[in-house]
């Protein structure tokens, strides 16, 4: 399964590997890893009170050309990419990266720079709502401060 989606509700990690494990240990795959990104509580030494995540018109189809360029490049059977929508508080579950291989040096790999590639090109604007401001998240982590 290769499939990339943006979810409104929570997700359980265990159901999302579940999925992957039956078709995946029949093609010879032994390794299975997950990455699950959440709010922070503090960032620059402010409180975050809430992130709101806004995917473009055609995120969806982002995530899935992110999870076929990686499953394509490391030789996968299977990659989902799950991203929420909507203000998240801290310590909410945001994303979802998770990869079979047949071998755990190659998930941690895909796994890594999926998450790499998630955060620079699939279209999902974030904006993080703290103590001491509103703040535009960029690509690279850095922070603009809205008006």
């Amino acid at each position: 399964m290769i499939k990339g989606f943006i979810s409104e509700g929570d997700l359980s990690v265990d159901d999302l590997v579940k999925l992957l494990i039956k078709p995946s240990y029949k093609e010879g795959c032994g390794a299975i890893v997950s990455y699950v990104g959440f709010v922070k509580a503090v960032v620059d030494g402010k409180k975050v009170t809430h992130v709101l995540y806004e995917p473009g018109e055609n995120a969806d189809e982002e995530l899935t050309r992110i999870a076929t360029e990686i499953a394509t490049k490391y030789g996968l059977h299977d990659v989902i990419i799950a991203h929420k929508e909507g203000a998240l508080k801290p310590g909410d579950t945001v994303s979802y990266i998770i990869v079979s291989a047949c071998d755990r040096s190659t998930a941690f790999r895909a796994a890594e720079e999926a998450i790499n590639k998630v955060k620079s090109e699939a279209p999902i604007r974030k904006v993080e709502r703290r103590e001491d401001g509103h703040f535009l998240v960029l690509p690279n982590g850095e922070r603009k401060p809205l008006k």
